[in-house]
């Protein structure tokens, strides 16, 4: 009888027999892996057993789970293709048993480019919009999605936090459809249809961003120990009040645990929470920058980032607002393979008190063409804003020249934005005319002023501006009187 219901459970244990293998949320159905590279695989399994992956394109690679059950592979990945693929994944017993576990599977897998978007409320923004924040067109985005269906795939990552490092963030695969589409952030959606469209391979987004963090939200314990202005330690960070303004913790939470995903580059939509910082914000931005690129093992990723739109922040005619956008650009010089995109002729002037303008198509497109120039060799398509790279003052004009505006610009009559400041430091309305045969530069005057003492663009909280290049990239707003130019 014994031998009976011996046999009896050994045979019901090989009928139950379950996965031990955990894979983290991320790595899920529908996902999209980068192509042509060696991406990383991961999970938690028995310490000791041996985890093999099976890939439908041919690949295959192993490992042996660590003493602290966790492991990580990596496997090659194929040209990107829209045909779906599948992973398997297998655990063979280090000791011997009568069954082994089930094999786990991914299936509906793209092969395609992956980019990160992060940040605070402006990258969240769903394309349903906000409350009493809508997206452009939204209704028809949303309805039309499924025609990027096995095109565009979307993963988002949950709002976690966590005082030390976690292993797992929260957050699956979504195929694009018109249920799906309404959660997913507009900016980055945006960005991955423009991408799409023109390199016709498959995209996938992760959007790990939370509404109304600082710069300081997404930086490691090892970093922010050396800010004297910040305390880390867990009786520091709860005397924040409120949570999305704590530092650290959503790092530790929702960006390191998927440290391991292989993605193509960074989009960066962030900086209202940190306004009053100036130039501290730009040395902060540039080290954060530099550990993601540790962070996912590849220090070439590109960094490309949304400069804040206009916004009341207390006063249109103030200047704090103005200033971080200042220091967003100036990271551009301090880390390599970074750049920016324009937002100052993106705003209407209802939105004065909308801290979510509803043009996110427009950005997502202009991010989309720095990625094209810059990452996928597209050199024909224009992708870098003007930006301010000296001037001179001759009689009642101060003459600026530009980058990225060698075929001139958009306009020269009705520009809006330009802003002459006289030797007392008042600010007249400026007016443009062109600098001889320099078709790169413009001279600014105010018929109110004689003796100018500077220039500036769009150099205010709320200011818009309609000045551009040929490409109808918008000036990058500036000041002739910059503190590193006096």
């Amino acid at each position: 009888m014994k031998k009976i219901f011996s046999a009896a459970l050994l045979l019901f244990a090989a009928l139950t027999a379950s996965a031990n293998i955990h894979l983290p949320e991320i790595l899920s159905d529908h996902m999209v892996l980068q192509q042509q590279t060696t991406v990383k695989l991961w999970g938690t399994a028995e310490a000791g057993n041996n985890i093999d992956v099976y890939a439908s394109w041919g690949k295959q690679a192993s490992t042996v789970v660590g003493k602290d059950g966790k492991w990580v592979l990596t496997i090659e990945t194929p040209v990107a293709s829209y045909i779906p693929q599948s992973l398997t994944f297998v655990e063979t017993p280090k000791k011997r048993q009568y069954y082994a576990p089930d094999p786990v599977q991914l299936s509906d897998i793209l092969i395609g480019e992956v980019w990160l978007g992060g940040g605070q409320s402006n990258m969240e923004m769903p394309l349903q919009g906000f409350w009493q924040c809508p997206i452009e067109h939204s209704n028809e985005v949303i309805a039309t999605a499924g025609t990027h269906a096995g095109h565009i795939r979307y993963c988002t990552v949950e709002h976690r936090t966590s005082f030390k490092p976690a292993e797992e963030a929260y957050g699956s695969w979504k195929e694009c459809n018109a249920f799906n589409a309404p959660n997913f952030g507009a900016t980055a959606y945006f960005f991955a249809e423009m991408l799409e469209k023109v390199l016709q391979v498959p995209v996938g987004i992760i959007n790990c961003s939370w509404g109304g963090t600082r710069i300081e939200a997404w930086m490691p314990e090892e970093i922010l120990s050396g800010y004297s202005d910040l305390d880390i330690s867990e009786k520091g960070i709860m005397a924040v009040e409120t949570e999305w303004m704590r530092p650290l913790i959503m790092y530790n939470g929702m960006l390191y645990p998927i440290r391991n995903y292989t993605v193509k580059g960074f989009l960066w939509y962030q900086g209202c929470s940190n306004i009053g910082q100036g130039m501290e914000y730009a040395r902060r931005q540039a080290t954060m920058v530099n550990h993601w690129r540790e962070l996912f093992g590849n220090q070439e990723l590109p960094f490309y980032f949304v400069e804040i739109a206009p916004f009341r922040h207390g006063d249109v005619n103030g200047e704090w607002a103005a200033e971080l956008r200042e220091a967003q650009w100036a990271t551009t010089n301090m880390v390599p393979r970074c750049a920016g995109v324009g937002t100052n002729d993106l705003v209407s002037t209802y939105e004065v008190d909308n801290i979510h303008p509803a043009n996110k198509q427009d950005i997502g497109k202009r991010l989309a063409y720095l990625a094209l120039h810059h990452d996928y060799n597209f050199w024909s398509i224009k992708s870098d804003a003007p930006q301010l790279s000296g001037y001179e003052i001759v009689g009642n004009e101060v003459r600026c020249w530009f980058t990225n505006a060698e075929d001139g610009f958009n306009r020269w009559a009705e520009a809006e934005g330009f802003e002459v400041i006289d030797q007392d430091g008042n600010a007249h309305k400026g007016s443009i005319r062109g600098v001889d045969d320099n078709a790169n530069a413009i001279a600014v005057y105010s018929d109110e002023v004689a003796n100018p003492k500077a220039a500036r663009y769009c150099f205010r909280n709320f200011l818009l501006g309609n000045m551009a290049n040929m490409r109808n990239l918008p000036i990058v707003p500036f000041r002739t009187d910059g503190p590193e130019k006096k």
